[in-house]
């Protein structure tokens, strides 16, 4: 009902609540002016309580009303409201003054507030007083302007009056004016909090807020709402595609508001959105752009508790299908079958556009998601196209005119003839090359979560072989129960009902699970990638029927989602490459074995070598021992249906090692050091090497040099060992050391004896000979007649002259020439017998 009330003089009204209370936030204390439909006040009052308010009309009619919703009212009987409302109306003597008031934070000086008290109109009055009910001292105005007042402890609530001195009938006062808390530090724009986007789903990253005594901002927002409240925050995209989620609400209200703006400047922002619910999408940003998130809560209310945290993450891009991209043959035969051999034909299909309803069948890609497949077919008992994510309500398409399936209803235990609708079947007949046959697929079903318990739509993958025996392959691993959302189920998303293979359930998007922003399907909840099989006997005809169908109405859509290029009916697979960076190289020398499988009854296989035919080798194995790309192809007999793999086989360099000096003479007395080198050291990396001599390790380390001092007497055959301290390939050299008693390979025989005893019988100088190669040797007695002369001398002079006839005793002088650059050595000897 609404009051009209008409001065008889015509001069304006005062309308005066003195008592009285509405229902806060569903009943609306309503003032027109006198034209009716200017709103001099539409609201709560100081939450419900209305008493004190006046309102001056500025012709001679005022308007009154209370819009309710008649739940809790004085008119429903409500005692709350029994009282009913006490209110005054008279003909105004005066002008009342027009006033707004604002809160200042006076938080430099302590937990208080100040109220800004802004004379917009003194009305007819020539002075106004203004006062509080907190007994502070009262302000004066004279003209139109600005009063403050204050200031005032934090949780009091002040009630401003702004009084004619002239006339004590014209009187206006604010609402309760209350303040919690000091403003947040990001209660303004330009103090916004930083938040770091995630580069994925999680909210890893993340800010906290607390609009408690935050105070409202002056950028533009055209969004519901009462905005009086608001904090900042803000982000660079790294995505074009970003989600905003404000979580943990806790406090006064949930009832949360957040508007998304553009701009680097707080005086030049543009509104992208607004958003009530919690979670919002931005697509389309810039990357590398600045954005701004102001939140505020949605209610007027002033709050004294409410906290929140809030996140940006990125939002993983939804799969993508398509009715176009492949026609129903090709993907049986260019995308699901995993063989170069084209065994595979006999292609056909039924889905709703039979039907007149909508596809069924279709081409999927990941399109960078986070679904498990890359791409292959998707089936639904729907429309493929509203597949794609992220998960955004229930998806119920297809008619009823869309028929099911008779066998997908005889294979499934619990369905009887003519339960089943919205079939979408693909059937075609292979012939596989090998003894096994496998797919890999994923179960997604919108009956998980709320009816997980009671209600599953079917499918079925009914292999059938010659013998006309059919085998459904939709079989929960190491079960004999076909898939459904019956039988794989999580109770965690339902109690209802106790889970079920819970192993095998994938992910939920429903309420309490992942954020249904990030699901890349439209499918509230799925399986994990699960794998179809069976032993299959090699060039025999097979024929295989995949069925996915509703049960018992068209409602709440299933989907089968099979792996591209998994449909595996015979392959060659010789393994992954064998690489350095891999670090699973064998050493060079060191052999591999490669494996080719299996091979079919009626094949022949081939090898290659970097592309080259390897002769003779027609067997399953292959022997390697050098970097190469190797490859086999198997040939089917009396067809033209061969397949191949390749693999990069690599080896670890082996140090290439060898002696500076390979054969070395030492002499007592004297010093030597011994040197290796690893040719190919830059493709190494750090070496150690083991010297060793007669089987005993003499050094360790990474010298590659070893020290005969002049005392040690060592000789023989010294084994070098050199490994790649990484790759611990190694290499081996030997170096020969001859030893010779003469000191310093120059000491020379002084005494000759040769009476047959075998001692100093002839002058021995093999020494020289092995280290500079002696030319000639001259032999003089203490006369100086050269006695004897004999080029390329070793040990030949025995004390006997040219002729070979026997010296007398007594002392000889030689000289012995070289042909190297060494100068000739002259001494003696004394002969005796």
């Amino acid at each position: 009902t609404q009051f009209e009330y008409v001065s008889s003089d015509g001069s304006p009204l005062n309308l005066t609540i003195d008592s009285g209370a509405i229902e806060n936030g569903w009943d609306e204390l309503l003032i027109l002016d006198s034209d009716g439909v200017t709103q001099l006040y539409y609201g709560y009052g100081n939450a419900g309580d209305i008493s004190g308010l006046t309102f001056q009309s500025s012709g001679d009619t005022i308007y009154f009303a209370i819009q309710s919703d008649g739940s809790i009212s004085c008119g429903s009987g409500s005692a709350a409201y029994a009282g009913g409302i006490d209110y005054t109306v008279a003909c105004a003597t005066c002008t009342n003054p027009i006033a707004e008031y604002t809160v200042i934070d006076d938080c430099a000086n302590g937990d208080q507030f100040l109220i800004d008290v802004n004379i917009i109109s003194m009305g007819d009055a020539q002075s106004l007083t203004i006062s509080d009910n907190y007994g502070t001292a009262t302000g004066q105005a004279t003209q139109t302007g600005t009063v403050q007042m204050g200031p005032y402890p934090f949780f009091n609530s002040i009630e401003i009056t702004v009084s004619n001195d002239q006339d004590v009938n014209c009187v206006i006062g604010s609402n309760p004016i209350l303040m919690y808390a000091c403003p947040p530090a990001n209660d303004n724009c330009d103090q916004a909090t930083v938040i770091t986007p995630n580069s994925d789903s999680s909210c890893t990253e993340s800010a906290s807020g607390d609009l408690v005594g935050a105070t409202p901002s002056p950028e533009g927002n055209t969004c519901g709402g009462s905005a009086d409240d608001d904090v900042w925050f803000e982000f660079t995209a790294t995505s074009e595609n970003h989600a905003i989620t404000i979580y943990n609400i806790v406090g006064n209200t949930q009832d949360l508001y957040h508007v998304l703006y553009e701009g680097s400047q707080c005086d030049d922002l543009t509104q992208i959105y607004c958003s009530d619910a919690d979670d919002s999408v931005a697509n389309g940003l810039t990357i590398g752009n600045t954005y701004s998130i102001r939140v505020y809560s949605y209610t007027a209310a002033l709050l004294d508790y409410l906290t929140f945290d809030i996140c940006v993450y990125t939002i993983p891009p939804p799969i993508t299908t398509s009715a176009t991209e492949y026609t129903v043959e090709e993907i049986v035969t260019e995308v699901l079958i995993n063989s170069e051999c084209n065994q595979a034909f006999n292609v056909t299909y039924s889905t709703g556009t039979d039907y007149g309803s909508t596809n069924g069948i279709g081409y999927f890609e990941s399109n960078g998601s986070t679904w498990p497949f890359e791409s292959g077919l998707i089936m639904t008992s729907g429309d493929i196209a509203n597949a794609v994510g992220p998960e955004s309500g229930v998806i119920s398409d297809g008619t009823y005119a869309w028929v099911g399936d008779a066998d997908l209803e005889a294979a499934i235990p619990g369905l009887n003839a003519g339960d089943t609708n919205n079939a979408s079947i693909l059937e075609f007949d292979f012939v596989p090359v090998t003894d096994h046959m496998s797919f890999d697929f994923i179960f997604a079903a919108e009956e998980y979560g709320t009816f997980q318990c009671t209600f599953t739509d079917a499918f079925a993958f009914l292999l059938t072989d010659t013998a006309g025996v059919t085998t459904n392959l939709a079989i929960v691993p190491g079960t004999t129960d076909a898939i459904s959302v019956l039988s794989v189920r999580d109770d965690e998303w339902n109690a209802s009902c106790p889970s079920v293979n819970e192993e095998f359930f994938g992910n939920y998007y429903g309420p309490g699970g992942l954020a249904p922003l990030t699901s890349p399907t439209n499918f509230i909840g799925h399986t994990i990638p699960m794998t179809a099989e069976a032993d299959v006997i090699p060039n025999e005809l097979y024929h295989i029927k995949l069925i996915v169908a509703d049960d018992g109405d068209t409602l709440y859509d299933s989907a089968v989602f099979i792996d591209a290029g998994s449909f595996d009916i015979g392959s060659l697979d010789l393994g992954e490459d064998v690489l350095l960076s891999s670090g699973n190289a064998l050493c060079q020398g060191q052999e591999m074995t490669l494996n080719a499988g299996g091979l079919p009854n009626n094949s022949t296989i081939a090898w290659y070598m970097d592309g080259n035919l390897i002769e003779g080798e027609n067997g399953v194995n292959l022997t390697v021992s050098e970097t190469a790309f190797y490859s086999a192809t198997i040939t089917i007999d009396n067809t033209d249906c061969a397949y191949s793999d390749e693999i990069l086989v690599e080896f670890f360099p082996t140090p290439d090692i060898s002696a500076v000096e390979d054969n070395i003479l030492k002499c007592a007395n004297e010093s030597y050091i011994l040197e290796v080198d690893v040719a190919n050291s830059a493709q190494m990396n750090s070496l150690t090497y083991i010297w060793s001599l007669d089987g005993v390790d003499l050094q360790w380390g990474s010298d590659n040099t070893y020290n005969l001092d002049e005392i040690a007497e060592e000789s023989g055959e010294f084994i070098v060992t050199v490994f790649d301290d990484t790759t611990y390939c190694w290499g081996q050299t030997t170096i020969q050391v001859g030893f010779y008693e003469n000191s310093y390979c120059i000491d020379l025989p002084q005494g000759l004896s040769p009476n047959g005893d075998g001692y100093n019988d002839c002058l021995i100088l093999d020494h020289l000979e092995d280290r500079e190669d002696i030319d000639k040797i001259e032999v003089f007695n203490r006369y100086g007649t050269k006695v004897y002369e004999l080029n390329e001398y070793i040990d030949q002079w025995c004390g006997r002259d040219q002729d070979n006839e026997e010296l007398p005793v007594g002392t000889y002088f030689y000289i012995i020439y070289f042909n190297s650059d060494k100068e000739p050595i002259t001494s003696w000897i004394y002969l005796n017998y």
